[in-house]
């Protein structure tokens, strides 16, 4: 059998979301051996601290693993950028934000 690079997982802790549909995500994969890489996945469950993914990786094969939920974004959300719906509505300004 062929050697495969590995990759760092998470460990999910706490109760489990299963996606109702795989959402379309972006994930960091931190190979142990090298720098990471950004591959787009799709997430089929989560915890607070963690998503499990289901990606391809550049030899062609399958995988599904638990990633850190810090490694994970949404696919077309800027990378590090926190999304507008989970900030309060302010309640200075000209409009609401929600």
């Amino acid at each position: 059998m062929p050697a495969v690079p590995r990759i760092q997982r998470a460990v999910p802790v706490g109760p489990v979301t299963t996606a109702q549909d795989p959402i379309p995500v972006v994930a960091t994969i931190r190979w142990n051996a090298g720098d990471p890489s950004e591959v787009p996945a799709l997430a089929v469950g989560w915890t607070r601290t963690a998503v499990e993914v289901r990606w391809t990786d550049p030899w062609g094969g399958e995988h599904t693993d638990w990633l850190d939920a810090g490694d994970v974004r949404r696919a077309g959300e800027a990378p590090g950028a926190r999304p507008d719906r989970i900030r309060p509505p302010r309640s200075r300004g000209r409009r609401p934000r929600w």
